[in-house]
């Protein structure tokens, strides 16, 4: 089963969610570690890198200049939250090797017929908390099975189950949502705060990989050093281009 990395950028640096609040991603000297340093780090171990564009999550907005500076170095895995075709197609032509559609940003099942008609490499995030999360009525009223259904006859092959309410509390896995998803899609990963236990159990079930946070990562001893501390971000902060 494979394992990818996931990181987060958030204007143009790294950063690491805790309590809702977003921290600054620093090595063992304290130093802010710039996004192409980490992902050189990574590709000594993982052959994908799974990258959360919160600029592009939050707002419609992502950073397509980090995206162009990053993306050469190692296959990237984009979850920017596109909205919209323009957005996909931006995405795309910054070079990155498959586009993130997740649901949380879901208006309607247009928006994958949109991405599939300028490239096969798409993979549909299906994002749960205790339930489907869309913004839209038409998607969360689908039902977890008849999406599933639908994005498949659209042409989806690949599907990721994640799992945001584990970014808040250790509860289960939705075990019963992911073994649904393994009898339609070809691949299923499976993404959110994944702890050493789950990794037996999933593989079990055969699920082709689990996106790791890279704090998860580091916890395990798998890659990296912990930083000596973090600093959260404000509104003073200033980002660099």
């Amino acid at each position: 089963m494979m394992i990818i990395p996931a990181i987060t950028v958030l204007e143009g640096r790294l950063v690491e969610v805790k309590d809702d609040s977003y921290y600054l991603l620093r090595d063992e000297n304290n130093d802010i570690i710039p996004p192409q340093d980490l992902i050189l780090a990574l590709k000594k171990e993982y052959g994908i890198v799974y990258v959360m564009d919160i600029d592009g999550m939050e707002k419609n907005e992502p950073n397509l200049k980090v995206i162009q500076s990053t993306s050469p170095l190692m296959p990237m895995w984009l979850d920017a939250g596109p909205g919209d075709g323009m957005v996909i197609m931006d995405i795309m032509i910054a070079g990155v090797s498959k586009t993130i559609i997740g649901t949380r940003n879901m208006r309607d099942m247009d928006l994958i017929k949109e991405a599939l008609d300028m490239s096969d490499n798409v993979i549909l995030s299906i994002d749960y908390d205790e339930k489907l999360l869309s913004p839209s009525q038409n998607i969360s009223d689908l039902g977890m099975d008849q999406l599933y259904s639908e994005a498949v006859e659209l042409g989806i092959k690949s599907g990721i189950f994640f799992d945001f309410g584990r970014l808040k509390t250790s509860s289960s896995l939705a075990m019963d949502n992911i073994k649904s998803m393994l009898l339609r899609f070809e691949e299923v990963y499976v993404a959110g705060i994944i702890s050493p236990s789950d990794i037996d159990d999933l593989e079990e079930l055969g699920v082709a990989g689990i996106i790791a946070d890279f704090k998860s990562l580091r916890d395990w001893g798998i890659t990296g050093e912990p930083a000596d501390e973090s600093e959260e971000l404000d509104d003073e902060d200033e980002w660099d281009d």
